[in-house]
């Protein structure tokens, strides 16, 4: 440190021009201490500004984590919201799913009931130990040929027949035909019982040139002749 030169002479006034040295040192010192005071209050009001801008910068990306965090939680609704549709989607699918599978059990034992497969003979129950339906079929096995049958509800009945080698025409006529004595050529036919069948010409005429059974025969006969047109020829001596 510095003092200050005087020109005074060792006396009384030195003393005092020294005190006053001394004094000018301390304020001296004591101005430097204040500038580093300022100095550091000077710092420390800008690292406070600084800090100050921290927390307002600390607050904004808090303020924007806050956005962030609603944005996610709108986020997560919408994703519960579309989880619960899909929930919903599902639950109705599975539903539609069970009815179809129930429906298609109730159409398979229908058609079990009804369509018996082959057997060796004819069943007295359906497939599920119950009552034959009308209508129900199986396939006969034993028969030759295999035959498919029907329960008319009473009865088997054989539904189809091997057609190889019927008549599947009659007289330039096909399918159901119902047939007429002409059909057969024999349209002068008719279903009589013998006494009631009619005589025809010929024979009447036949009839009438036989010999009357009343008439008696006094004379010999050498012979008898029965001719093609009904008549006796009769030879006498």
């Amino acid at each position: 440190m510095s003092t200050r030169s005087s020109s005074l002479s060792a006396s009384p006034g030195t003393a005092i021009s020294r005190e006053i040295d001394s004094k000018y040192d301390v304020i001296k010192e004591v101005s430097l201490h204040l500038v580093e005071l300022d100095i550091v209050a000077a710092i420390d009001l800008e690292q406070f500004d600084l800090d100050v801008d921290q927390v307002a910068a600390d607050l904004v990306l808090t303020n924007q984590d806050t956005i962030d965090t609603a944005a996610d939680v709108v986020t997560t609704n919408a994703d519960v919201a579309t989880t619960n549709s899909n929930v919903t989607a599902a639950q109705t699918a599975q539903g539609l799913t069970e009815t179809a599978r129930d429906a298609a059990a109730v159409s398979a034992d229908f058609v079990d009931d009804l369509v018996l497969g082959a057997k060796a003979g004819d069943p007295t129950t359906d497939n599920d130990g119950n009552v034959l339906q009308v209508g129900a079929v199986y396939y006969n096995t034993t028969l030759v040929p295999s035959q498919l049958k029907i329960w008319d509800g009473s009865v088997w009945n054989t539904a189809v027949f091997d057609a190889t080698g019927v008549v599947t025409t009659l007289n330039g006529r096909d399918g159901a035909v119902s047939l007429s004595a002409a059909d057969v050529n024999l349209s002068n036919a008719d279903n009589t019982t013998d006494v009631e069948k009619p005589v025809s010409t010929a024979q009447q005429t036949a009839l009438d040139t036989k010999v009357d059974d009343s008439v008696v025969v006094t004379t010999a006969i050498t012979s008898a002749t029965f001719n093609a047109d009904g008549s006796i020829t009769i030879v006498t001596p």
